[in-house]
Formats: structure tokens, C-alpha cells, sequence
């Protein structure tokens, strides 16, 4: 009678669907011990002699985390991988046995004489001397054949009966108590329980430092820090070590994911892109080289490469090599699309999602309720209302799920869905009792009522007449109101709404949202009147609304219209934030603020625009230099102002915008005093530029202060003739008179006193009484013989 005292189960799931186990048994007084091995295809396992009567199993597959080599009283068992085929070592402490059983005799099949080489169930019997419990072989071959015929076990027993000890009673069975702290951490890990799991792996290292399981204990406890998003670095310092010891295990891809992820956590940027790209480059066909190529996008994106990251994002979702990463990847796509390219493709991606894997999102419910309330600030409605539906019927985050049954009502009703909204504001209030959503879902409710029935024309028709039967400023007159600008708008009459004024108030929401949709459409026309008309009603006026090309369009729009107040709102904005435009934006923002006369704040954004420029060679904002000049001299900044005027002289020598640089340093010089060849110089390109465009914004004034300078210097032939010119020019009386006095002071210089006296007399003959008059009849006074 076999007489087995005990059984030790080691293993499941070695490979994918591989088994094994060791039952250690005693007869007549003798120990023994069988392993079995089971896998879901027939492999191949021979006896050697060198070494001693070692046993080799080659199974094609890789096998799963969780294989451990193990020394038992009979055995030891190990593994090696070569050129990625599974080989597992059985070596003997004494004598074994190979058997090959290649059927399943619980069932009706036959017994066979055949010695298989290949075969889906393998057993070793380890022993001392002999095997306690089967006859040996007739030396002389008499029973050497066996039985060579099918033979038929009806209703057998025997296979079916569970293993007992002489008293009849069922086997013990024992196991090691890691096994069980173990086990009880790799149920904990699956359930999501990831405080728990570390708990009981601190206490499993403290209790058995030298446990069979510690290979997979760091592995939990590196899943559990990363699912939690706790302590970086000792994921990183455990997964160094990890892959020391393991380095051809089959989650080395998934230490070297979670690595990658913990290093981007805590702006390791390098180290995270060496591990995610170690993961692609060495594990194509992991399921993680997908998810580090998703990283790997997101780096692209956090950089502001947006090409490189939706590029990535895309790659990464055509490699995905299962559901739950696929899902993973294209929600991340999602989350991308709807935050750096305005939502376009949003809907169509998490569709991919919502088809194929929406269990995802009940799996996610804290990311995903984000994403659903930044698609209700999108209008993105029909995928946020799916996703409103699952959270609302997931169990696992109960806080959520009331979250998005409360969300769920309002997202019917922006997406005009009055009957569907009012069957889950009723839900809601069925079902939950917070006190702030229950009143705002019944107020949200009598909306919903108020229109939810008939179409266009019988709802238009319904409002019209509250509003004749409750004249203002009745409550039923204002909702009544609300309700047909919240109508019109649905329907995208934008205009009519603002035909609702003034009985609809400016500051009504509804007003603002028609407002905004206006003004943003006028930009997209290009029409700057009609967006200008719109933005000064828009209170508050605020970039979020607009997109980053359209803030670009709407500043210029209000700059040129000189409503520079509102323009500084957009300008303001951009630079509040890491703009790729950033060149663009203080080219913007420095003309404004000279416009506002914010001398000291213009200096600062026009001389970081110009350096800008400068460094990248963006000639297209060289002329910003136009505003730090005038910067400067407004600050009284003369010496940095000059400096400017050599960069304006190199570059826009010619340009329009000169003449007002040389009237301010005629200006500038002409109260100095001190050099009229410098005063000549201004004067004469100031004159030459307004001639070059017909422009006498600074006639006379140029030439009367270029023949001040030319007097100054002793150039009276050539102040006479500038004179003479200025005179032949249409002037005013008062000019006119100040011209030919100057011209009379030059003759007198000169000695040509009668030129000077008929100067003088033609002063005094212009009909104005000015001061000019007066010095003109002193001078004639004086130079008369």
C-alpha cells in the first residue's frame, strides 16, 4: 500500500500553460518523490548520463515571471535560455526516473506499448536505491514487452480519488509560509490594493530574508510604488538592481517601462528617454514598446514639438500589441488632441476606445472623469456622455461615479438632449442625497422641462409668448428670455441673439457666448471692424477663448484700430504662458506699450524683441528697433537711444519711419546746441526722406532749423539759399514772417543791408501781428543809415 505523508506544490504557470508540481511520498519504509510536468503542447525532455543522469525538458517559450530555481530533498531544478528556447535542468540528489505520459488516462483511450520522445505530461520519480513501488524488469527480457493492446478503463475510480494516509483520512498538505505571505501579495497586486502589498512585502523580507520568492517581491513592489506614483528613486534603485540579477527575465521590459515612467516623474528627462528607448530598441515585441513610444511622444509634446509628439502617439498606437495598452495609447493621443490641437480628432480617437475596450475607462475612472469634464468645456458632448455612463455605473470609485452622475444631466442638456437629461437628473436625484448637486440638478431640471419638448419653431414660438404674457423684469419674462438665447445659440444664430438686446443685458452669459462666436468668426474672415465691433462688449475679454492663432490676429486687429487697451489683454496673456511665439508676442507687446505711453515697461519688451530678432536673424521684427529708439528717448535714454540709431541706420536707412527718428534727434540736438554739423546732418536726411515720400509732417520746421545750423557753422551762402527755397514753398503768416527774418539776419551777415531792409519790409508786410512782426520792425529800425 503506497503510504504518502505528505505534498509540496512549488509551481503554476511556469510558461504559458506549462505546470509543474512535486508530490514527496513514503513506501516500505522508503522516501520518494515524483515531479510533473504538464504543458498545453507536447515538448521534449531525455535523460543524460554526463551529467549524472540529469534531466533536460525544452520547452519553445519564455516563461513568466514567477520561475525560481529550487533545491528540494531530491531535486534540483534550474533553467537556462538558449537563443530564447526554455531549458529546465532537473538534476537528481539521488537516483530519477523519466516517464512519458502522453495520454490522459482518465479518459477512454488506450494503452500503448510506445516509448514517446515528445509528450504533453512528463514525470521524474526521485528516489535513494530503488523505486519503492514498481516491479523491476525481468533482466532476462521476459517482461520487458508490456501489453500491446487497447484496453478500456470503464467508470475508473482510481485517477479520481484524492490522496489519503493509512487512517483513510485526506492528505495534509503543507507549503512554505512565504508561499503564503507571497501568494497573498500577488492576489493583493491584482486586486489594486497596492498599500496593502507593500505592507506585507516589508513584513515578508523582514520575517524571510532569504525567501524563494524575492525575485518577484521586487518586482510587486515596483508595480505597487508605480501605480501609486510614489518614490521614484527607489523604484529606479530597485530596478537597477533587478535587472543586475535578471537580466534575461521575461519582464525585463516592464522594470525597464516603469523605470522610464519613475524617471519622467521627478524630470529625469535623459534617463527616461534612455529607458523607454532601451525598451524599444531591445523589446520590439513587449507590449511596453508601445507604451515607452507613447513616453516618448509625451516628452515631444511637454518640449513643444507637437509634430514629433502626434507623430509618436500615432506610431505607438499602430504598434500596440494588446487591447489595454492600445486603449492606453490612444487616450493619451486623445488627451493630447484635445489640449494641443483644439479637440479636432478627439471624439474620433476615444471612439477607438468606447468600441473596442470600454471597461478602460471604469479602469481609469480619476483620468477619465478629467478628461470627460475638459471635453465639456470643449462642447466635445456625444464621447463625454459615454464615458459619463460608464463612470456612472462603475463601482471601484464611488466618488467618481456620483461626480458623473451628476455630470451626466448637463451633458444631455448642452448636447440638446432635454429628454435624455431630464431621465438622468431624475436618476440622479433617485439615487444620491448631496445636498449642493440635488439643488442644482432640480434647478437644472425646470430648465430642461422649460424646453424640452417640440422642435425649433414650437419652442421659439412657446418663449415668445411668456415673454408677451410676463413683461420685464418678471422672473418668467428673464427665464423665458434665457431659454430663446440659449436656443438661438444651439442653433448658431448669433446674431439674433444679439438682436435680444437691450432686453437682454450685455452681461448676460448668453449674450457673451454669442459675442465670442462672432468675433471669432469675424476673425477667421479676416474682418477687423466687425471683430473690434464685438470685442469691446466682451467683458471679460480673455485669450483662453481664442486660439493661439487667433490671439495673434485679434491683437493686431485692435492694435491698428488703436484700441490698444484690449490688444494689451492678449499680449499680456501670451507672455504669461511658455509661447512658442514668444518673438512675435514682445514684437507686439513692446509697440503697444509705447502706445500707452508705458515708456519704461516698452523698453523692456522691445529690447528682448530686438535681441531676439537679432540673434535668430528674424529681419521681419529688425523694425522693432523703430520703437526702442523712440523707447529711449522718451526715458531720456540719449546714449542707448544713439546706439539704437546706428542699428535703425544699417538697416532702414531709407525707410519712412526715419523722418520721425531724425526730427527727434534734430530735437534732441537743436536744445544741445553744441555741434550744428550734427544738426546740419539730421536736418538735411530729414528733409531728403521727406521729399523722397512727399511728406511735410516737419515742414518748415526741418529747414529752419537745418539753416539755423548752417548759420551756426558759418554756411550763410548755402542758409541763404535754403532760405530762398523755403520762401518759394506755400507757407503760413507766422512762418513765413519767422523764415524772412532769419533771411534778413543772413544779409545783414553778409552786408547786404538793402537785401536785409526789403527782408524785413516783406516781414512786416504780412497782415498777422506776431512776435516775429515785431522783431522784424526793431530790426528794420536798426539798420537804417
Amino acid at each position: 500500500m503506497l503510504k504518502a505523508i505528505a505534498l509540496l506544490i512549488l509551481w503554476g504557470s511556469l510558461l504559458n500553460a506549462l505546470n509543474m508540481s512535486i508530490t514527496k511520498g513514503r513506501e516500505k519504509e522508503q522516501d520518494f518523490a515524483t515531479l510533473t510536468l504538464t504543458h498545453s503542447t507536447p515538448f521534449k525532455c531525455e535523460q543524460t548520463k554526463i551529467p549524472l543522469q540529469e534531466i533536460t525538458c525544452v520547452i519553445d517559450a519564455i516563461p513568466k515571471a514567477g520561475f525560481t530555481p529550487v533545491d528540494t530533498e531530491f531535486f534540483s531544478i534550474s533553467y537556462t535560455m538558449q537563443e530564447r528556447v526554455f531549458h529546465l535542468h532537473i538534476k537528481p540528489k539521488y537516483q530519477e526516473k523519466l516517464f512519458a505520459l502522453p495520454y490522459d488516462y482518465k479518459q477512454h483511450i488506450p494503452i500503448q506499448e510506445l516509448k514517446p520522445n515528445m509528450s504533453k505530461t512528463w514525470q521524474i520519480v526521485g528516489y535513494h536505491l530503488k523505486i519503492p513501488f514498481l516491479t523491476p524488469q525481468d533482466p532476462l527480457g521476459a517482461s520487458n514487452k508490456g501489453i500491446n493492446f487497447p484496453i478500456l478503463i470503464e467508470n475508473a475510480q482510481t485517477p479520481l480519488i484524492q490522496e489519503l494516509d493509512v487512517d483513510n483520512k485526506p492528505l495534509t498538505y503543507s507549503r512554505g509560509q512565504d508561499l503564503e505571505e507571497y501568494l497573498g501579495v500577488k492576489q493583493a497586486i491584482q486586486q489594486k490594493e497596492y498599500l496593502q502589498a507593500l505592507k506585507a512585502i516589508s513584513r515578508i523580507f523582514k520575517v524571510y530574508p532569504n525567501t524563494l520568492f524575492k525575485k518577484d517581491l521586487y518586482l510587486y513592489e515596483m508595480i505597487a510604488l508605480n501605480s501609486l506614483k510614489k518614490k521614484q528613486d527607489l523604484i529606479i534603485q530597485i530596478g537597477d538592481q533587478w535587472l543586475r540579477f535578471y537580466p534575461s527575465d521575461s519582464q525585463v521590459p516592464y522594470v525597464l517601462y516603469m523605470m522610464g515612467k519613475a524617471y519622467s516623474q521627478i524630470n529625469y528627462d535623459l534617463q527616461a528617454t534612455a529607458s523607454f528607448k532601451r525598451v524599444i530598441a531591445e523589446y520590439p515585441k513587449s507590449r511596453y514598446a508601445a507604451l515607452s513610444q507613447m513616453h516618448l511622444a509625451q516628452q515631444a509634446s511637454n518640449r513643444g514639438d507637437k509634430s514629433a509628439a502626434l507623430a509618436g502617439l500615432q506610431k505607438a498606437y499602430s504598434q500596440a500589441r494588446d487591447i489595454e495598452s492600445a486603449s492606453d495609447i490612444a487616450f493619451n493621443w486623445a488627451r493630447f488632441d484635445l489640449q494641443d490641437n483644439g479637440g479636432k480628432n478627439t471624439q474620433l480617437i476615444l471612439d477607438k476606445i468606447l468600441d473596442a475596450n470600454p471597461l478602460f475607462f471604469a479602469q481609469n475612472p480619476v483620468k477619465s472623469y478629467e478628461t470627460l469634464l475638459d471635453l465639456n468645456a470643449r462642447a466635445i458632448f456625444t464621447p463625454a456622455i459615454k464615458i459619463a455612463q460608464i463612470l456612472a455605473k462603475q463601482e471601484d470609485n464611488p466618488v467618481i461615479k456620483e461626480k458623473a452622475a451628476f455630470e451626466l444631466g448637463a451633458l444631455y442638456a448642452r448636447n440638446n438632449q432635454p429628454d435624455e437629461a431630464h431621465r438622468a437628473n431624475l436618476a440622479y436625484l433617485d439615487n444620491y442625497n448631496n445636498a449642493i448637486h440635488v439643488s442644482l440638478v432640480k434647478n437644472r431640471d425646470e430648465e430642461v422641462l422649460f424646453s424640452m419638448h417640440g422642435n425649433f419653431d414650437d419652442k421659439m414660438a412657446r418663449y415668445d409668448q411668456i415673454l408677451q404674457e410676463f413683461p420685464p423684469p418678471s422672473k418668467e419674462h428673464q427665464k423665458a428670455l434665457d431659454h430663446k438665447a440659449k436656443l438661438l445659440l444651439s442653433h448658431k444664430y448669433y446674431t439674433q441673439v444679439l438682436a435680444l438686446a437691450p432686453d437682454l443685458k450685455n452681461d448676460s452669459p448668453y449674450m457673451q457666448e454669442a459675442l465670442l462666436h462672432l468675433s471669432r468668426s469675424a476673425l477667421q474672415n479676416g474682418d477687423c471692424p466687425r471683430f473690434n465691433t464685438y470685442a469691446v462688449q466682451i467683458h471679460p475679454l480673455e485669450t483662453k477663448n481664442f486660439d493661439p492663432p487667433e490671439q495673434l490676429s485679434a491683437f493686431d486687429c485692435l492694435y491698428d484700430a488703436a484700441l490698444y487697451q484690449q490688444a494689451a489683454i492678449f499680449s499680456n496673456g501670451a507672455l504669461q504662458h511658455n509661447t512658442p511665439d514668444k518673438l512675435a508676442w514682445l514684437y507686439r507687446q513692446g509697440r503697444n506699450l509705447y502706445a500707452l505711453n508705458n515708456y519704461q515697461d516698452s523698453v523692456l519688451a522691445t529690447k528682448d524683441a530686438f535681441t531676439l530678432a537679432t540673434i535668430n536673424k528674424q529681419k521681419k521684427y529688425y523694425d522693432i528697433a523703430f520703437t526702442l529708439f523712440f523707447d529711449y528717448m522718451q526715458t531720456n535714454n540719449a546714449p542707448e537711444a544713439f546706439k539704437i540709431y546706428n542699428k535703425l541706420q544699417e538697416h532702414f536707412k531709407n525707410d519712412e519711419r526715419m523722418i520721425e527718428v531724425y526730427a527727434l534727434l534734430l530735437e534732441y540736438e537743436g536744445k544741445s546746441k553744441n555741434n550744428p554739423t550734427t544738426l546740419e546732418i539730421y536736418a538735411k536726411n530729414l528733409i531728403s526722406l521727406q521729399k523722397q515720400y512727399r511728406n511735410n509732417s516737419y515742414t518748415p520746421y526741418a529747414q529752419e532749423q537745418l539753416i539755423g545750423a548752417l548759420i551756426r557753422g558759418g554756411k550763410l551762402q548755402e542758409a541763404l539759399q535754403e532760405s530762398n527755397a523755403l520762401l518759394d514753398r506755400k507757407l503760413n503768416p507766422k512762418d513765413r514772417q519767422r523764415v524772412l527774418y532769419s533771411k534778413a539776419t543772413i544779409l545783414r551777415q553778409e552786408n547786404d543791408l538793402q537785401g536785409a531792409q526789403e527782408s524785413f519790409k516783406a516781414c512786416l508786410d504780412i497782415p498777422l501781428d506776431s512776435p516775429w512782426k515785431d522783431l522784424c520792425s526793431q530790426a528794420l529800425n536798426l539798420s537804417k543809415p
